[in-house]
């Protein structure tokens, strides 16, 4: 690296399934807006009934989740690591722009739903950034909490405002303004 080179900084430690050294599995849940690809991969030894469904940030890959996978593994628990839509690996809608959760929501329900058809008794919701505020949305329905029996929340979107906001702090810009105009 060089003074005055770019780089990017990245919290992705792994870059594919296959960097994590365990059997993977391509394949696709369902959503509303068109199949999402995803990485199934079942526990080292006996399969589980209990999964683990990792959701990524905002701005991340299904990648950046790997590195849970390998504990989830080694605790017997069989991964699902998806994609949603507008993240670059999914079904591209409307402005291909994030909703931040609000429908993305719903691909973490195709995931459960995929989980479930396919032996899963419990799910456990792994979530990033962006994907543990999807999972704590997720959680609260409360037709859902006989199957999710846990959350790992890293690193939690607690509030948007907020989140938004905090780049402002650390780089020259005063403020932002919503798509509806709103000076935040």
């Amino acid at each position: 690296m060089v003074a005055g080179q770019r780089a990017f900084w990245s919290g992705t430690y792994f870059q594919t399934q296959a960097d994590v050294d365990l059997q993977a599995i391509d394949v696709e849940t369902q959503t509303d807006v068109g199949a999402t690809p995803a990485w199934l991969l079942p526990p080292q030894g006996q399969p589980s009934t209990a999964w683990v469904i990792h959701i990524h940030g905002f701005g991340s890959t299904r990648a950046g989740t790997l590195r849970g996978v390998q504990l989830a593994s080694e605790s017997a628990l069989t991964s699902l690591v998806v994609t949603d839509r507008n993240d670059g690996e999914g079904p591209k809608v409307g402005k291909c722009r994030s909703e931040l959760g609000v429908a993305e929501v719903d691909d973490v329900r195709a995931a459960v739903d995929y989980a479930r058809e396919h032996g899963s008794s419990t799910v456990i919701l792994l979530g990033w950034s962006m994907g543990a505020a999807i999972a704590r949305q997720f959680a609260a329905d409360p037709k859902l909490r006989a199957i999710i029996t846990g959350l790992v929340l890293e690193s939690p979107i607690l509030g948007w405002f907020a989140a938004i906001k905090a780049p402002g702090r650390v780089c020259p810009v005063t403020s932002f303004v919503t798509s509806d105009g709103v000076n935040i």
